[in-house]
């Protein structure tokens, strides 16, 4: 199932709960943004919000106190995405969070409701431009865990550590100087997307600069004292659907959301 948890794929990589906890604040920090649906402006923003999605189930296995609100979230956020009525999936994954299932069987569970075969969600996201596929075989990638993906021909790639999308080639990269958790490079991510690049209209203009020095990425997730600068004015609620979410996502966290170190390539 393309939503799977397979311990042995992924040795040495056992998730820290303080590590759980700052994923946690990045998923709920989006998933919880009243203005979401304005925020996905390009292809791009699809993308994120679709791996930020599926990544919300996964966490949402291994928090018991969140996993109905969270798997809530992503559902409406696939029903957002693509059109269809959730409304059943919301009722056979409510059933299976009941149940109180061990983690790695409810992400299972989640995955089979979602890639249920003979649904017209499953049809829908098969087709979905925004699913990430294997650069070496082109068949969709799987889900392993919120570090790692793969593919069913086993070719295996890290995900970023802050968008959870696949990194699946060498030099699209940066790392935290502190942690070295690898992310995706923003330059790079921009230049693929090329419609990131195009600048927004001067009448919702957000400078860039000011949001960096004003601390605008998360505080010490980890100590739980974050703060991320939220809009003040109508102005900058405006230039926030300008940006998008994908860009918004590496302005807000130009800092590493985990130990606070910066990156380098």
């Amino acid at each position: 199932m393309p939503l799977s948890l397979h311990r042995n794929r992924w040795e040495g990589k056992a998730v820290k709960v303080d590590e759980m906890r700052t994923w946690q604040v990045i998923l709920d920090r989006i998933l919880s943004d009243e203005e979401l649906p304005q925020l996905i402006v390009h292809q791009a923003d699809k993308r994120v919000l679709l791996a930020v999605t599926f990544a919300a189930m996964i966490l949402s296995a291994h928090q018991q106190f969140q996993r109905t609100q969270l798997v809530h979230k992503s559902l409406r956020c696939i029903e957002y995405l693509t059109g269809e009525n959730m409304s059943r999936e919301i009722e056979l994954a409510d059933l299976a969070i009941a149940s109180n299932i061990e983690a790695s069987a409810l992400v299972e569970r989640l995955g089979e409701i979602i890639f249920d075969k003979s649904s017209n969600l499953s049809r829908e996201l098969a087709s979905f431009s925004s699913i990430d596929r294997c650069p070496i075989c082109n068949q969709v990638l799987l889900w392993d865990s919120l570090t790692g993906a793969y593919c069913p021909s086993g070719h295996l790639f890290a995900r970023c550590a802050l968008t959870f999308l696949p990194i699946t080639e060498p030099g699209i990269s940066k790392y935290c100087e502190r942690c070295h958790r690898e992310f995706l490079d923003q330059d790079h991510f921009f230049q693929t997307h090329q419609e990131l690049l195009d600048p927004p209209s001067k009448r919702h203009s957000l400078d860039i600069t000011h949001v960096s020095q004003q601390q605008s990425a998360l505080g010490p997730c980890l100590d739980n004292e974050y703060s991320a600068r939220q809009p003040s004015s109508d102005h900058e609620k405006a230039s926030k659907s300008v940006y998008g979410l994908a860009k918004l996502l590496f302005i807000y966290f130009s800092v590493c959301p985990f130990c606070q170190g910066f990156f380098y390539n």
